[in-house]
């Protein structure tokens, strides 16, 4: 390699530096000859990421003439940037690779994409991943590298020396807070790969959450780094921004006020931001936000302050107005872009940036202290808008949104009315045959009648009550009617104390003893409720001393030791006899009953006032609760307490549209008849759970046949087929599967096959069970009762039948080939690699089985195959299920959350009703048959990154969104490929019960595009029927999978 002097240009080619390996376009070395210093050095100038990508990516094109060419331009994978960067990292820098350093070279060709680099994605979709340069030309000649100062001395030998300058730039780095730094990445993370695909309309699609408006904790809203109590923001050092929940998503003069305080240095920034707004930075930093500056008073947009106000001072109001046309279809000023992006130029972040429509007739306005200044903003971007405040060097900021303002403008609506938006921003549905309601689900106008300032549990559940009323009013009695009516009627106090009685455990309670922080008088509360009464279990709320006077007013010789329970005993006994006579007067009454009254009298006596809501208002309640939740009574408590705990804005669901393609229950009898087989299948279940099940089978058998057999004819006139889940027939279909197990427990064969043979008959109900009733028959036939003969027919109709799901098909299947003598092909033993390791010396009863790692840390057996295969430079994580499914949401997110009629009927779900049934594949199969196309063809990453920052924090079914970060979950669908979607789809057709049975460790190596699925057994497991229907699914793709058997070290030399 030839080498200049960049003093005097002398080419050299006899220097001990020209026997390196060097690049030979490498324009990032500094050489001086022995005429033009003291000796010749060769020195390494500062490079970035960029410039590394840029020289290594020009080496590839130069080496590789056989590299992927379209129109003339060789195309090389990210990873082979990679690869090569790795090859050369010794004489770029003198530092150790970092666990993440690949994601600095995506970030540079995602950043740069456009400029210097170009993605081959944008010639088609096989060349997803693949990049060359615009210009085709070393680093060198796109600017002036020989002008940097150097940060490395390169000795003859090839090491690298550190100068002083970038030792001193190395102690800086580490010194920096790592806190700030993870928040920054993750948000330019955000920035750079989700803007262009993700945010249709800008944020407009999204609803806002359930619940009031409040300052926004998520981390793509709020840097982690403020403090909030509140609606107080504070924070020292830089610039940070938090936003609120709800965004302004409907036209309208919107408003709230910030009050400030700020020490000598300090100042803030308030206005509007959009989701994609920078957190790490001010309000305005981008073109995402409008903010003014209380430091100089200037307007902020796009980082470039203007002239706007005076300075202003802490303490002051500062009032922001944002000024939008209320109009379905706005007008867009395309003809105002190129003046507002030459006055405000935009961030451009290569191929990420997102072009955003202009509102000509928007405009943003700020007062202080009630002075207007006029607009600050006039043809703003067309977008979401939140709340936003940024506070710098320890100033603190108290947010004001409403409805109660110092200084408000004429005719403006508060930002905490958001709270009650109904429909979505999507183009409106007309309601004709289906009903379509938000996702906010009840309406705020009922809520108008009552104080402003109402309880969260209190607000909660009066939305539930009027959502119940308005959509079930048909099917609900006069008596629930009125109830509803009575609680809506109540007064603050008096309701919140009716609410909260509810919401704790059914009994009498003692008024002395009821405290509550939002209730001001208990003991008036209490007297304005109806229906107060006493019950004979009064006695569970006196205290030991009370007991103890009520046995001795008893005449009850009791000694001084027995404790509560035992005194309380022994008057319920005293009660029950009939053999002692109490001295309670003149009476004709029984002696029960005499006992009873004194009981009651002397206990009202001791403790005094006690109230209990009705049982039959409990009761009606119950029903009318269970009709918002569609959920079995046991569930009833979480139901209320998951509403609850969303309105305080403690938990986030996933944005969906409420579509009913009609009332759930058509009358009130299918209602009712629907509730009590639930309490029916609950009362069965515990009955058999006892020791006497074979003598309660027979009648219990009958009485749930005969109540099949009565409501099969009503689930025919459901033509909804995921409704029918919610008739009286699919509960006592669900209860016959149930019965059918425990007739085989008692070895009645005979009966367990009569049943199945009656459920398989019909085509009504629980359609998704067929496999396993087919699976059941066939075994009972083979084995028990029928012969071979008979169970071979039987197998052959099983596999015929449509509804029969991948799990049963393929343990049909092996049922078949047994049945035949033939060999099972999909029952190859797996490929089986022993490991040896020292167990536990003592063993603690009822927990697995530990070993000795390599660090002499006593672990599990699956921890210790993964460390085994990480020392091998593998990455990868004790899963089981849980990565799975997480890559399932996050890819079929939309199709999850879409508008399938029926299947999403409260704001508090964490998936689609019919998720886990087998009408979740039929009713969406073309949908889900593209996406695993889409997959199949590489686009699991891009449908990652859709999801993920978007939707992070949301209650997801399967989403564990501290468990697994994006980067691993991109380095998963990378090293998986094609082999990801064979896995999805057995998700995707049997959620419910192909959960089970996945391999224990996904490893991957992401510098080799390389997976392997790890099942692990100790000494005596055994592959179990679940983990052999995935193997059969892995050895039918091709899917790399293979079991570990960790087994004892004494074993390995036998």
């Amino acid at each position: 390699m030839k080498l200049t002097c960049h003093k005097c240009g002398k080419v050299t080619e006899d220097s001990a530096f020209c026997a390196l390996a060097l690049l030979p376009c490498d324009s990032f070395l500094r050489y001086t000859c022995n005429e033009c210093g003291e000796g010749e050095t060769l020195a390494r100038l500062h490079v970035t990421w960029v410039d590394v990508v840029h020289l290594l990516l020009y080496q590839l094109i130069e080496a590789h003439p056989s590299a992927h060419s379209i129109e003339g331009l060789k195309f090389f994978h990210w990873r082979s940037i990679c690869d090569e960067i790795e090859q050369y990292w010794g004489l770029l820098w003198d530092r150790d690779r970092s666990g993440n350093w690949q994601t600095s070279v995506v970030a540079a060709l995602s950043t740069y994409s456009g400029t210097r680099f170009q993605s081959g994605k944008e010639l088609g979709r096989t060349l997803n991943g693949f990049w060359t340069l615009i210009d085709k030309v070393p680093p060198s000649e796109v600017e002036a590298v020989q002008t940097r100062e150097a940060d490395y001395e390169i000795l003859p030998d090839g090491t690298l020396k550190p100068l002083q300058r970038a030792s001193s730039r190395r102690k800086e780095a580490e010194q920096d807070n790592e806190a700030s730094s993870q928040a920054r990445r993750l948000r330019k993370q955000m920035r750079q790969l989700a803007a262009s695909f993700v945010f249709s309309n800008l944020d407009f699609d999204r609803p806002n959450p359930p619940g009031p408006v409040s300052i926004s904790r998520l981390p793509t809203h709020t840097a982690p780094e403020l403090r909030i109590d509140q609606w107080n923001v504070g924070g020292d050092g830089g610039y940070r921004v938090a936003r609120t929940t709800h965004g302004i998503d409907r036209g309208g003069r919107w408003y709230f006020e910030i009050t400030f305080h700020t020490p000598q240095d300090g100042h803030v920034r308030v206005g509007l931001a959009q989701i994609l707004a920078a957190t790490q930075a001010s309000v305005g930093y981008d073109e995402y936000g409008y903010a003014i500056c209380s430091s100089d008073g200037a307007s902020v947009h796009c980082g470039r302050p203007k002239p706007y106000a005076a300075p202003i001072l802490s303490g002051a109001v500062i009032g922001v107005l944002l000024d939008i046309p209320s109009v379905e279809q706005p007008q867009f000023a395309e003809h105002l872009r190129a003046e507002i992006e030459e006055e405000y130029p935009p961030f451009k972040f290569g191929q990420y940036h997102v072009r955003q429509d202009i509102l000509e007739q928007g405009s943003i306005s700020f007062s202080v202290n009630g002075q207007q200044y006029g607009s600050a903003f006039k043809s703003i971007y067309h977008a979401k808008y939140y709340p936003a405040v940024s506070v710098y060097g320890g100033a603190c900021v108290q947010l004001n949104l409403g409805p109660h303002f110092q200084y408000p403008p004429d005719n403006i609506q508060p930002v905490s009315v958001l709270e009650s938006r109904v429909a979505s921003m999507n183009t409106p549905h007309e309601k004709s045959e289906s009903h379509i309601e938000s996702h906010e689900f009840y309406e705020s106008r009922e809520l108008t009648q009552y104080e402003p300032s109402l309880s969260y549990y209190q607000k909660s559940l009066l939305a539930i009550l009027t959502a119940v009323e308005d959509a079930y009013g048909n099917i609900l009695l006069e008596e629930e009617l009125g109830l509803v009516a009575r609680i809506q009627r109540l007064e603050g106090d008096a309701q919140r104390m009716f609410f909260r009685l509810y919401l704790r455990k059914i009994g009498w309670f003692r008024v002395d003893r009821l405290e509550y922080k939002d209730i001001g008088n208990c003991p008036t509360a209490v007297s304005v409720l109806a229906e107060a009464n006493l019950v004979e279990q009064m006695l569970d709320i006196l205290q030991l001393e009370e007991l103890r006077s009520l046995a001795k007013s008893l005449r009850l010789q009791l000694g001084s030791a027995l404790n509560r329970e035992r005194i309380r005993h022994e008057i319920l006994a005293t009660r029950r006899s009939k053999q002692k006579r109490l001295n309670f007067g003149p009476t004709r009454k029984s002696i029960a009953d005499e006992a009873t009254e004194r009981i009651m009298e002397l206990g009202r006596g001791l403790a005094g006032p006690v109230v209990r809501i009705p049982p039959m208002a409990i009761e009606s309640l119950r029903r009318i609760f269970g009709l918002f939740f569609l959920d079995s009574t046991a569930q009833e408590e979480n139901n209320l307490s998951t509403a609850i705990m969303t309105d305080l804005n403690r938990k986030r669901y996933p944005p969906y549209v409420l579509v009913k393609s009609g009332p759930v229950f058509s009358s009130r009898s299918d209602w009712i008849a629907y509730d009590e087989a639930i309490r029916y299948e609950k009362t069965v279940s515990e009955m058999l759970a006892g020791d006497e099940t074979d003598d309660l089978l027979p009648d219990l058998l009958a009485a749930v046949l005969e109540n099949w057999k009565s409501s099969y004819a009503a689930g025919q006139t459901v033509h909804s087929y995921f409704l029918r889940r919610y008739t009286a027939g699919w509960v006592y279909t669900r209860m016959l599967t149930s019965l059918v197990g425990f007739l085989e427990k008692a070895k009645n064969h005979k009966e367990a096959n009569r049943i199945l043979e009656i459920l398989l008959g019909q085509d009504v109900y629980c359609l998704g069970y067929r496999g396993k009733w087919w699976e059941r028959l066939v075994l009972n036939l083979a084995t028990h009762v029928g012969g071979k003969t008979e169970a071979l027919k039987k197998c052959q109709e099983a596999l015929e039948d449509i509804h029969v799901r991948t799990g049963s098909r393929i343990a049909l299947q092996r049922r078949l080939c047994k049945l035949t003598h033939t060999s099972f092909d999909l029952d190859e033993p797996p490929e089986t690699v022993t490991l040896y390791a020292d167990p536990e010396t003592t063993r603690t009863t009822g927990r697995k089985l530990l070993y000795l790692s390599k660090q002499h840390v006593l672990v599990s057996v699956e921890d210790l195959v993964l460390e085994h295969f990480m020392d091998q430079g593998w990455r990868g994580f004790h899963c089981e299920s849980r990565v799975y499914r997480m890559l399932f949401a996050l890819c079929f997110w939309d199709i999850l959350y879409g508008d399938t009629p029926d299947v999403f009927q409260t704001p508090y779900q964490t998936a689609p009703l019919d998720l886990s049934t087998d009408a979740f594949y039929r009713v969406r199969k073309t949908a889900i048959e593209t996406r695993l196309t889409q997959i199949g063809e590489g686009a699991a990453p891009q449908l990652l990154v859709d999801s993920y920052y978007p939707f992070y924090g949301c209650q997801a079914l399967g989403v564990l969104w501290e468990e697994y970060p994006l980067d691993a979950l991109l380095d998963i669908c990378h090293a998986l490929g094609p082999a990801l979607s064979p896995l999805l789809r057995v998700l995707a057709e049997d959620y419910g019960h192909s959960s089970a049975g996945l391999p224990d460790l996904l490893l991957y190596r992401p510098d080799r595009s390389a997976y392997r699925l790890v099942e692990v057994k100790s000494t005596n497991d055994r592959l179990s029927d679940a983990q052999r229907n995935w193997h059969a699914v892995f050895r039918q793709n091709q899917i790399d999978f293979v079991l570990f058997r960790v087994l004892d070290t004494h074993l390995q030399d036998r």
